[in-house]
Order: structure tokens, then C-alpha cells, then sequence
């Protein structure tokens, strides 16, 4: 039985953060280990790159998607406001380089 199956069948919102949590780290290390070239991204002037993931509705159906923002939070993510936004569907999530806060 597939994992998210599992942890829907016994209807536990914290079992979902869990899975959450390991899920979105499994995904930005994927998307932080992309390099610069000709088939990835572009700097900006500056020399930053927007780092880009999404979160399928599988991934957060027992615990909505506020349990994705406060999981990206804690992780350095933040909602991409490129998207409309839809707590029903995908959620996009973005950073800037290596997720380095910005202070201003």
C-alpha cells in the first residue's frame, strides 16, 4: 500500500506534517542540487537564481495546505506568488539561491 495511502487511511493530520517534512527536504535537495547551465537557470544580475518546487495534493490532502507553508517555512520556502493561488491544488513554493534570508 503506497505511503500516503497509508497515512490517509488512519486520519492523522500530524502523520501527513511528517511525511510532509521528509518530502519537501527529499524535494529541495533535488532542486538545490541543479546546477547552473544551459538547460537550467539564469542568473540575475545580482547572481541569483529563483529556486522553484511544487507540492502535490497527495502530499497534504490530511493536513491542508497551511501544513505545507508552516513545513516551507521551517525549511526556508515560500509560498511563489507566480501562481494563483489555490488551497485546493499544487502549491508552489519558491527561494532564492540557497535559501539565504534576505534582511530589508
Amino acid at each position: 500500500m503506497p505511503r500516503v495511502r497509508f497515512l490517509e487511511l488512519r486520519r492523522s493530520p500530524d502523520a501527513y506534517v511528517r511525511h510532509l517534512r521528509k518530502h519537501l527536504k527529499k524535494l529541495c535537495r533535488a532542486e538545490l542540487a541543479r546546477e547552473r547551465g544551459k538547460n537550467a537557470y539564469r542568473a540575475d544580475s545580482t547572481g541569483r537564481i529563483l529556486r522553484r518546487v511544487s507540492v502535490g495534493t497527495r502530499h497534504f490532502r490530511g493536513a491542508g495546505a497551511g501544513a505545507v507553508l508552516r513545513v516551507a517555512l521551517e525549511q526556508g520556502w515560500r509560498l511563489d506568488r507566480s501562481y494563483p493561488a489555490d488551497p485546493r491544488g499544487t502549491v508552489h513554493l519558491c527561494r532564492l539561491n540557497g535559501g539565504g534570508r534576505r534582511t530589508r
